[in-house]
């Protein structure tokens, strides 16, 4: 893919500049197999797919897109950017604190959502009850780790960490913490009633989140951080046909050019649906298998 090449991000996948606060990615992956088949004549696909993840953890006032290192060069400004409990789906508001989407959804769907609200990110709100919450969500793919980490009462530890570092905020009140972290006190206090209204009511009326989702903020310590997206990788690239030949800008073979992997196109669009695990890398080693049979001349 082309993650590591900010110039190919905002031309090619201006969503991520809106929502991404931290990188994933391998810095070497500048694009560079996509420009050397376009330079040969290979078509793109149109429209962009970003895999981006909801755990970019930032302090208060960090907005989301791209920001200068100081050394000329264009980066994201967080530096935590595999916060894995930000996964989970907390209570999570804008900077105004009102919810603006479901929480239960596959990752980059809130990241998305959020590139419309205020500077792109969003707060996860939590309580004392963070680790039986977690337990209940029963969350899979690689948001599954943090119920492992619950499972060995390791989450309160990890969020305390990040309170040690100014990245969390616990409060003994919602007031105190929409102080601490900057959001208006009366419209999250009345977004916290509403959402407990809903919790006991077992029906987010609001939103549509599962009801075995819904867990109240009620118990204190509460705790509070601001979250945008980490960017991994990107799925778009060269349009290829079944064999992992690559189509010229006719749609027409380019004899002995072949694409896989995020080099490669024709597979996702729009996003990386994460909640089928394993895809993208099934994709890739598939591929691969594919593109070696093709070119030794032998049956799929």
């Amino acid at each position: 893919g082309y993650p590591g090449n900010p110039k190919m991000v905002k031309a090619l996948a201006p969503i991520v500049n809106e929502c991404v606060t931290a990188n994933s990615y391998y810095g070497p992956d500048t694009g560079m197999g996509i420009r050397a088949g376009i330079w040969a004549g290979a078509k793109m696909d149109t429209t962009d797919a970003p895999m981006i993840f909801d755990r970019g953890l930032v302090a208060p006032g960090v907005k989301a897109g791209y920001v200068d290192d100081g050394q000329g060069n264009l980066a994201f400004p967080g530096t935590v950017y595999q916060f894995n409990p930000g996964t989970q789906p907390h209570l999570k508001v804008n900077k105004e604190g009102f919810r603006f989407a479901n929480e239960s959804c596959p990752y980059d769907f809130l990241n998305h959502a959020a590139s419309l609200q205020t500077d792109g990110v969003y707060a996860a709100i939590m309580d004392a009850n963070i680790t039986d919450a977690i337990l209940a969500y029963d969350q899979y793919g690689c948001a599954q780790i943090s119920v492992n980490i619950a499972k060995n009462d390791g989450i309160v530890p990890m969020i305390e960490s990040y309170v040690e570092q100014g990245l969390i905020f616990k409060a003994d009140t919602i007031e105190e913490l929409a102080e601490k972290l900057g959001i208006p006190a009366d419209n999250l206090k009345a977004t916290v009633e509403r959402y407990n209204e809903l919790c006991a009511k077992g029906i987010d009326e609001d939103f549509g989140k599962e009801a075995y989702r819904m867990r109240p903020v009620a118990a204190a310590p509460y705790y509070g951080c601001f979250l945008g997206g980490s960017l991994l990788t990107t799925c778009d690239g060269l349009r290829i046909n079944r064999k992992c030949q690559v189509y010229d800008t006719n749609h027409q073979i380019i004899e002995g050019l072949y694409s896989i992997g995020d080099c490669s196109g024709s597979f996702f669009a729009g996003n990386y649906p994460e909640y089928f695990v394993g895809v993208a890398v099934g994709r890739t080693m598939t591929q691969g298998r594919v593109a070696v049979k093709t070119i030794l001349g032998e049956e799929l």
